[in-house]
């Protein structure tokens, strides 16, 4: 999962495309980058990508250099690919290729997603995303430049939202948006005066003064944007496809501000979805009746936890605080060892230890709903259930855990970061919820069946069950699997 947004046409493009990015950080922490390309072609576009969050990267320094440009990219990296510590595997990405008539051209790229083919040739990163120059160079020059993307995609499999700016020989700039057939990853447009703005999330967009949002990129399709204006291309081949948008963005990654694409012509926000999945959770089989209050485990939980609030008709309070700055504990990078005055922690658990603030004795001589909107790996619901039990003297009555998603027991290709079954909660507890339960330290957990979370979110857009994909949940791929080590895992 990552965060892109793209600009053509914006005065000082690199403010806009940094407050973008800002704002749909909780896409990704790992790294961050971007490229401004300026009028004259005799200026060097300017590059900058670092290990690190949006704010950290593009200081004032180096937005100073950047300003002046009318087009550029920027991206924030979670890793599902490739070492998420290598520079190298930072984006955007940039190759120079000869034209027609042997002159220079360039192409930068940002990808969302990730390809399952298998690498090929000989690469300079360990990057999915690099098996795109790969193709592009392969491409008849003469061909116009939404031909060419296509004929570089064409051939690969898997999920992706992407934006190219693309200088050709003759210096002309072209911005252009693709998105793969089933949908898998958000992608949206907004006009900015002249100008056009693409992002991962509306909210990227509709936080820029000036901005008239224009909607969403349509599965299956490529739009190019330069001095002649806007144009859309559908190529046939992408065309009545089956549509596979994540499920898990709408319960877990997108921003809560951020609209949804829908069947039924209303303006629905994450938001409210999370709030209906959570009601959602009262009239599951086994859902306790004795609760005193509900919590969330914030802040990604906190409109789940509003909504079963409502529905179970008991106070939703915040006993549990979020610390500022913490970052995401499930896409936190695995395996980096840190010196802490907790021990010798990987990042990931130390996140957990300071992630969160306790009410001391706040929820004594009460029985507890704890609601997340989901459970992945289940160190963070582990480790804050004990210190939730400490900070309380252990005179918490019970403590019920309400999910509100379906349990998650296979790995993701498709652009999160579950590789294998193995890490997963369920799959530790050999499948069985009440063995899950006593991993957690917890009385119970209950989660949404499958259906009554599809459900829930189709009643909420319009949409069809069938058009989201649930691979991870349902183990029904939504695309082909060609990259061995991940029909391996698949299969297992």
């Amino acid at each position: 999962m990552c965060g892109i947004i793209g600009a053509y046409g914006i005065k000082d493009a690199i403010l806009a495309l940094v407050a973008g990015a800002n704002i749909q950080q909780q896409r990704g922490h790992d790294s961050s980058g971007g490229i401004v390309f300026f009028d004259d072609p005799s200026v060097e576009p300017v590059e900058v990508r670092k290990l690190g969050r949006v704010g950290d990267v593009f200081t004032e320094l180096r937005v100073n250099r950047m300003k002046g440009a009318r087009y550029g990219l920027v991206h924030c990296r979670y890793s599902t690919a490739g070492s998420a510590f290598s520079k190298r595997n930072n984006q955007p990405f940039t190759a120079d290729f000869h034209g027609p008539k042997g002159e220079c051209e360039i192409l930068t790229y940002i990808h969302n997603g990730n390809f399952t083919d298998p690498f090929f040739g000989r690469m300079m990163t360990t990057s999915d995303s690099e098996l795109i120059s790969k193709g592009f160079e392969t491409t008849n020059s003469q061909l116009p430049i939404e031909e060419r993307i296509f004929q570089t995609l064409r051939l690969l499999h898997g999920a992706f939202s992407l934006l190219f700016l693309y200088r050709n020989g003759n210096g002309k700039i072209s911005l252009i948006v693709a998105r793969d057939p089933q949908g898998i990853r958000p992608l949206c447009y907004a006009k900015c005066g002249d100008g056009y703005i693409f992002a991962s999330e509306s909210v990227a967009l509709t936080i820029i003064p000036g901005v008239k949002f224009e909607g969403f990129v349509q599965p299956g399709e490529i739009i190019v944007v330069d001095e002649d204006g806007l144009r859309s291309y559908r190529p046939l081949k992408w065309q009545n496809q089956r549509k596979a948008f994540c499920i898990f963005e709408l319960i877990y990654f997108m921003h809560p501000c951020s609209l949804v694409e829908t069947d039924n012509g209303h303006l629905v926000y994450i938001y409210q979805i999370r709030r209906a999945l959570g009601a959602r959770l009262q009239q599951m089989a086994g859902a306790p009746t004795n609760l005193d209050v509900i919590c969330s485990m914030p802040n990604s939980g906190n409109p789940h936890a509003e909504g079963a609030a409502v529905a179970f008709d008991v106070p939703f309070e915040l006993d549990i605080t979020r610390n500022d700055g913490s970052g995401r504990t499930f896409i936190a990078p695995e395996g980096l060892i840190l010196e802490a005055a907790e021990g010798k922690v990987d990042e990931r658990t130390l996140k957990v230890l300071r992630k969160f603030g306790f009410y001391p004795n706040a929820l004594a001589n009460q029985v507890v709903g704890i609601v997340d909107d989901s459970i992945v790996r289940g160190l963070t619901m582990r480790v804050t259930m004990k210190l939730l039990r400490y900070y309380n003297g252990d005179l918490i009555k019970a403590i019920y855990v309400l999910v509100a998603s379906a349990p998650i027991r296979y790995p993701c290709f498709w652009g999160i970061n579950i590789a294998s079954r193995s890490e997963l909660a369920i799959h530790q507890a050999q499948g069985d919820v009440e063995t899950l339960s006593s991993n957690l330290g917890v009385d119970s957990v209950t989660y949404l069946t499958v259906s009554a979370m599809v459900g829930t979110v189709s009643e909420c857009t319009g949409k069809c069950g069938q058009g989201y994909c649930t691979a991870c949940f349902t183990h029904e791929a939504p695309t082909s699997i060609l990259n061995p080590v991940y029909e391996r895992e698949w299969a297992s």
